[in-house]
């Protein structure tokens, strides 16, 4: 896998998981994103519970690059 297939592989977990909070609390996809990107507190809170109930123990981080507009994940070091 070369570095920027795996940045696509975390930007489609990321992008999975904003679609799924946008579709439990009935908010649009671009509201939930625009507030994920600048640290709204209930909407990181629901990111991370459900990123780690996805992929228990393997993120730590997340990073939005403006330039590419594409979320990168920190994976935890084992």
């Amino acid at each position: 896998m070369n570095i920027h297939e795996h940045y696509r592989e975390h930007h489609k977990a990321a992008i999975g998981v904003l679609s799924a909070i946008a579709r439990d609390t009935e908010i649009p996809f671009a509201l939930v994103r625009g507030d994920f990107i600048e640290g709204e507190p209930e909407i990181t809170a629901l990111f991370w519970q459900r990123l780690h109930g996805l992929h228990p123990g393997r993120f730590t981080g997340v990073t939005w690059c403006e330039g590419c507009r594409m979320f990168q994940l920190e994976e935890a070091l084992h």
